[in-house]
């Protein structure tokens, strides 16, 4: 299984200044279920934003993964604090759908089958997985899945939350 890690720079035909301490792109778009959504409106809480595909084999890893640590850090009270929003890259949402009758997940997507999204973050390979902390700041990056995936994100994600929180939080 490949390592998953975190980026520093730009990738491979990246965007220039996607990197770690730059501000997250807007992401706004139809979820394939619910209303419309906006990365913005999400402004406050620490926030994983995963890009996948239905035809993307780590991604089929990575999703239940992701899906356990919101479902574990919600649990510890930080449903107020911690949201996933997963970007489905499908050129048709019909895959995007039968995709998730096998992978199910209980965070919100939205469908990007025009790639916008995917291109403002320069998504090179996929999964990939931004942390995004609550003033709206890339604070790390993962491309692709491993064994440390899933440790690494609840890592920092409960150090982000714990910082969001403060030192006098309860």
């Amino acid at each position: 299984m490949a390592a998953s890690s975190a980026a520093v720079g730009t990738p491979p035909g990246g965007v220039p200044g996607i990197a770690p301490g730059s501000p997250a792109p807007e992401i706004a778009g139809p979820m394939l279920r619910g209303e419309p959504l906006r990365l913005s409106g999400l402004r406050g809480k620490v926030v994983l934003v995963d890009f996948w595909a239905s035809y993307c084999g780590p991604c089929i890893l990575a999703m239940p993964e992701i899906n356990r640590i919101r479902t574990d850090l919600h649990a510890q009270g930080h449903a107020q604090h911690f949201e996933v929003v997963g970007v489905a890259m499908d050129r048709e949402s019909d895959k995007a759908e039968q995709f998730l009758g096998r992978v199910s997940v209980d965070y919100p997507i939205i469908i990007d089958t025009l790639g916008l999204a995917a291109h403002s973050y320069g998504v090179w390979r996929l999964p990939a997985t931004y942390l995004i902390d609550a003033e709206g700041t890339i604070q790390r990056i993962w491309y692709g899945f491993g064994d440390t995936f899933a440790a690494d994100i609840r890592h920092y994600a409960e150090a982000f939350l714990a910082a969001r929180d403060g030192p006098d939080a309860p």
